[in-house]
């Protein structure tokens, strides 16, 4: 199912409609009404959204505006159930120039829930990823250090006994040759 619920309104409140999957979506029950002013809509839009949401609605009623709603926003039921709906909607205005007002507008919402759900394990997937690979690299610098310091000191031998081995006796050389 596309979880997706139509809304219409008009500015003034003369007309209202949200469909049936609109009202299922936002937790609303069947026939009770959300006021349309601002703060009757702020009551189902999470707190931590209610400002972009403010200022993303406001944006699209500007005469000057885009006219057009297209964001994800997370309400919360009256069973307390966060859900993340995704709107697109469009403004239709009256008058032109400095007449111009926005009278209605028209769109739908749609249940997003689970998209969210997975780009967040997605994000946490990356994060795991991401310190995996430090890890790695972490390690891989702290081995190769390790083996370069004694490695280091065996070439460093063998370089000194190459040069100037010819100035020891083969006794000698042969304990060099067995201490390394």
């Amino acid at each position: 199912a596309a979880n997706l619920g139509v809304f219409t309104y008009t500015l003034n409140g003369s007309e209202t409609y949200f469909s049936p999957e609109f009202q299922a979506l936002t937790g609303l029950s069947p026939g009770s009404s959300l006021r349309l002013s601002l703060e009757g809509v702020l009551r189902i839009v999470h707190p931590d959204d209610q400002t972009r949401f403010v200022d993303l609605v406001n944006d699209a009623y500007r005469p000057d505006g885009p006219g057009t709603m297209d964001f994800d926003h997370r309400v919360v039921r009256d069973d307390g159930q966060i859900r993340w709906l995704r709107v697109v909607g469009r403004v239709f205005f009256t008058g032109t120039g400095e007449q111009r007002r926005a009278d209605r507008a028209v769109g739908i919402v749609q249940d997003i829930t689970e998209r969210k759900r997975m780009e967040q394990e997605l994000e946490q997937s990356r994060q795991t990823a991401v310190a995996a690979d430090q890890a790695k690299s972490r390690l891989l610098a702290t081995v190769a250090h390790e083996f370069r310091t004694p490695l280091s000191l065996l070439t460093s031998s063998l370089d000194i006994i190459d040069r100037y081995g010819q100035f020891l006796g083969q006794t000698q050389l042969d304990q060099q040759n067995t201490h390394i």
